[in-house]
């Protein structure tokens, strides 16, 4: 889950596990990455492959895709 903490800026990452989560009725979370302070918008983020990298697109005009790590 994806969210800016504050309108356009500081970005949260929650990683839950979504199968856990559907069984116990509520959400449990992996790990929260809170905090990123940016400028722009946090528009996407997907995880790629094994699930331990991933793209986040922001609303800026220029370098708007950046390559995460997950943290759990």
């Amino acid at each position: 889950m994806i969210q800016n903490k504050l309108e356009g800026r500081q970005w949260r990452f929650t990683y839950v596990d979504l199968k856990k989560s559907i069984e116990a009725g509520k959400q449990v979370v992996l790990s929260q990455v809170d905090g990123i302070d940016r400028g722009d918008e946090l528009e996407g983020f997907s995880l790629l492959g094994g699930g331990e990298k991933g793209i986040a697109v922001t609303s800026s005009r220029k370098n708007n895709v950046n390559f995460t790590t997950t943290s759990w």
